[in-house]
């Protein structure tokens, strides 16, 4: 393939990005070289004198009384309950009345039917379908 001047121009600015590139990981190790100089020259030794604290040992503030509280969530939780499972009986109740009424209702019914008061459609069964 013939190299023409566009090869050129692109195989010279892939070099100066390259450049670029060699330079910033050079300018890097130098940074970290002359990091290291100074940590390592550093004595340890001359740290500093070593902090006074003057603390006031009286608490300022009172403490929160956690455990009547817990307490307190307690009896909360378990008069919660008691006022859930009240509401469970008094929302059941009245649908548990109807139903004992109808069983009653249904039991009667059945108690009424005799073989000389059953409806036609129910005598005329057996002859259409046998």
């Amino acid at each position: 393939m013939p190299v023409s001047e566009l090869h050129k121009i692109k195989k010279k600015k892939n070099f100066t990005v390259l450049a670029i590139i060699a330079f910033i990981c050079v300018l890097i190790w130098a940074v970290t070289l002359i990091k290291i100089d100074r940590a390592n020259a550093a004595d340890i030794m001359s740290c500093g004198q070593p902090s006074t604290y003057d603390l006031n040992t009286n608490s300022p503030v009172p403490a929160c009384d956690i455990y009547t509280r817990q307490l307190q969530y307690r009896d909360e939780a378990i008069k919660l309950r008691n006022q859930i499972q009240a509401r469970a009986v008094n929302y059941a109740r009245p649908s548990a009345i109807l139903h004992r009424q109808y069983k009653e209702n249904l039991q009667a019914l059945h108690d009424s039917v005799t073989e000389d008061n059953i409806p036609s459609y129910f005598a005329t069964w057996d002859e259409e379908y046998e």
